[in-house]
Formats: C-alpha cells, structure tokens, sequence
C-alpha cells in the first residue's frame, strides 16, 4: 500500500511520508486543517482508539477537521453475517486483526474529548464515516489552553461573541485566547463600579485595548482617557495604568505585542 501511494506521488513534492506504528503515540508534526484516516483505527484496541483520537484532536488547528473511513461493529451477530452476504464474504474470510466497535460508543468518545459538529455522515452496513471538527473556541469540557498556539501558523479565525459568551459562563475577567512569541491576544471584563487600581500592575509588554461594549476610564501615567466601544488606546510597557470609574459593564480586547521587554 505504500510504495503504491509512493508511486503515485512520486513528482508530488507536497506530499512526505512517515511511516509509524499506530499502537504508538503519534509524532507531534505540526498543526492541521484537515486528518484523515481510511479503514485503519479498526486494527487498534478499543483503548488506543481513544488515546489516538485524543491525539489527533491536539495535533488539529482550530476549526480543524477529523474524517474517519472505518470498519465498525454491527449491533449483533446475525446483522454481522448480512454485511458479509452483501460484500459476497464468507465468515472465515473475516481479518483475524479487526478490533470493531459501535458508531455511538466513537462518537460519543469524540465529543467527550472535545470536538464539535460530531455525527456518522455516511453509513452502510459496518462501514461508516464518522466526523468531527475542532472548536475554534474550546468547549467547555476541554482545557481552553489547547487553544493558544505556540507553533508558527499562517492564520487563525476566532469569533469574539463565542468567546465573550463563554467567559461570562466561566465567569473570569480575563480569558486569553492567543498566545504567539511576537502577539498575544486576550478579553479582559470589568463589571460596573470596579476600580482595578489595586490588581491592574504594569505589563513588561506594550499593549492596545480597544473597546468592545461597555463604558469606563482608563488613567495611564496619570492621564485619564474614556474608554468605550470602538476606543483604542495604546500603553508602553513598564507604564503604570488602571480601570475605573466603570458606568457599565466594560468588555476590552487587549493586544499584548512583541516579546517580553527587558
């Protein structure tokens, strides 16, 4: 199977292989939009199933796809043996290797660990394309640290609404949601009546906010400046500033840039 793939894509200098024993820990290689397996997971045992799914989970980019062509199980013995009169089989033609699980128990395994939009797309018999797809704002019963990213990437989407819906749910002041050596990028909340003097110390970064909602004052190095939406303010780092004078709730983007000063 691979030297046909390898001939096949032999003048393709966009595709590499690497060859890896899947009841292994997958290599980290990077970040992708889409992964894809076809009629392989079967071989693996119900718990490497899941482990790998894990990992293909982290190794996708937000918004990030996971198509699975695969072998399953059928709900009993005389459905099984139907599948093999359709493929013109006979039982003992059956590959000793296969491990087959149920759809439901797979994806109800995708969406515990994280992916959104699962479903069995396309099912005949015990073969089923089962899909989900990485949210670009983490799910609430995953670790929104997968979402900040630490390896080079050309383009990342988020939706400010999601992510502002779900840090009211999570009820935290600030949520960041980006996290680059040259840019990181974060929703800081502060509720009516704060004054955040005595927790907002200087950042060692230069820094943008720019108003999302909400209405307040910002004084930096003793100049004080309104702050409401559509409001962009600049602060150098190592410059003293604060929030107060907060009339309505105020939702902030902040933009922390380049590294870390010295």
């Amino acid at each position: 199977m691979l030297d046909r793939a390898r001939q096949r894509f032999e003048n393709d200098q966009r595709v590499s292989f690497i060859e890896h024993d899947m009841d292994e820990v997958l290599p980290v290689l990077g970040n992708f939009d889409c992964i894809v397996s076809s009629f392989a997971i079967h071989h693996c045992t119900d718990e490497r199933k899941r482990s790998l799914y894990a990992e293909v989970f982290k190794q996708l980019a937000p918004g990030g796809v996971f198509c699975n062509l695969e072998h399953v199980s059928s709900p009993n013995e005389r459905i099984h043996a139907r599948f093999f009169q359709a493929m013109n089989m006979k039982a003992q033609d059956e590959d000793p290797s296969n491990k087959l699980l149920d759809v439901e128990t797979q994806l109800n395994w995708l969406k515990r660990i994280g992916f959104d939009d699962v479903d069995c797309y396309w099912k005949w018999r015990e073969l089923a394309l089962l899909i989900g797809r990485k949210p670009i704002i983490q799910s609430d019963n995953a670790t929104f640290k997968e979402l900040t990213f630490h390896e080079p990437m050309n383009m990342s989407q988020f939706h400010l609404d999601e992510i502002i819906t779900r840090q009211h749910k999570a009820g935290e002041s600030w949520r960041e949601f980006l996290s680059m050596p040259s840019l990181t990028m974060g929703v800081y909340m502060i509720p009516a009546g704060t004054d955040d003097r005595p927790t907002h110390h200087p950042h060692d970064r230069d820094e943008v906010y720019v108003g999302i909602s909400g209405t307040g004052c910002l004084t930096v190095d003793g100049k004080k400046c309104d702050v409401s939406a559509e409001a962009v303010v600049f602060v150098k780092a190592g410059v003293k500033h604060h929030f107060h004078d907060v009339s309505a709730d105020l939702t902030v983007l902040v933009f922390f840039a380049g590294p870390t000063a010295v």
